[in-house]
């Protein structure tokens, strides 16, 4: 099996993005990003540590209404506060 650290496999694909456009490459690694932390647990902060090894941001969309939450820095469920009291959950 091959293993791959965080910094190796976001490398990688960066370099197999660099043909698309930069908003293009920017969601291929946002999602790419997502999914680590939802179907594998990886953590945002590890999340975050990568891409910024890229010069990239790690954008965090809220769970409610999938805006992006820039100022975003916590663990857990993020929730924006336009949609705080549509929920339990805080930021």
């Amino acid at each position: 099996m091959l293993e791959l650290d965080l910094d190796t496999l976001f490398s990688h694909l960066l370099d197999s993005t660099q043909g698309l456009t930069n908003e293009d490459q920017n969601e291929v690694i946002q999602k790419f990003a997502q999914r680590l932390a939802e179907w594998h647990g990886v953590s945002q902060p590890e999340l975050r540590n990568a891409l910024e090894n890229i010069d990239m941001t790690l954008e965090v969309k809220c769970w409610d209404c999938n805006d992006v939450m820039h100022n975003f820095n916590g663990t857990g469920t993020p929730i924006c506060s336009d949609c705080d009291g549509d929920s339990e959950m805080s930021m």
